[in-house]
């Protein structure tokens, strides 16, 4: 399902905000067959469906999209989106007391390092909580497979006069903190190869090569250990 239908099917108003960054997953994803998916932070669930959009036209493909359960409670809801789009078979949601990095944890310690073909970051647009997701995010992606990150100019002065951002030291408000992963993480990565798109609004990164499951060197002490000296 092209991203053009999921915007007449569920409206212009409530699929502007994510567009740009839904045509981009759903031609990465397309393009590059990339089957097994990943989303950290959703919303509403317009971006998921994106992606799930264009395993819908390739026939087949899994998206796992995981979020803080506070998400859950506004409607429409990720459920309520994906459902009528008919996209359910092709989603599965994950929610999380506190924060998306901790299905994260699960997933490394169940073996899934570097198996998902396509990693989508669109959070809680903090240094510490994208800049962890991230890190965890290259370990589970396999060599090939793409990252998207998106809000690198956002900061917190836009959210005006919330209480809770007012609440901020100056410096977490003015500082675009998700552009500082893209800057400090992403782009000095010696395992990706990036760029950015829509007036530098959106990070793309392409893992190059294997590391986290490769076999580990053994340590000094081990290594001595092993021949004896």
């Amino acid at each position: 399902m092209k991203p053009e239908w999921i915007v007449l099917k569920l409206g212009a108003r409530r699929t502007q905000a994510t567009l740009e960054a839904g045509r981009i997953c759903y031609d990465l994803v397309r393009k590059n067959r990339l089957y097994r998916c990943l989303q950290l932070g959703f919303r509403n669930g317009v971006s998921s469906a994106y992606i799930a959009g264009a395993l819908q036209d390739m026939g087949q493909g899994s998206l796992l999209a995981v979020e803080r359960l506070n998400v859950a409670e506004p409607k429409p809801n990720i459920e309520n989106v994906i459902e009528d789009l008919m996209l359910s078979d092709f989603v599965e949601v994950q929610f999380e007391p506190r924060c998306f990095n901790w299905h994260l944890m699960k997933l490394l310690e169940n073996g899934q390092a570097e198996t998902f073909d396509f990693c989508y970051i669109d959070g809680q647009r903090t240094w510490d909580t994208d800049g962890f997701a991230y890190c965890l995010a290259s370990r589970l992606l396999r060599p090939g497979g793409w990252l998207v990150i998106n809000n690198l100019i956002w900061t917190f002065q836009e959210a005006g006069s919330a209480e809770w951002a007012q609440a901020l030291p100056e410096d977490d408000r003015n500082t675009a903190q998700v552009g500082r992963v893209y800057e400090l993480l992403m782009r000095r990565d010696p395992f990706f190869a990036c760029s950015t798109k829509v007036d530098g609004r959106i990070a793309i990164a392409q893992k190059t090569e294997r590391v986290w499951t490769r076999e580990k060197p053994l340590s000094v002490a081990a290594s001595a250990e092993a021949t004896g000296r």
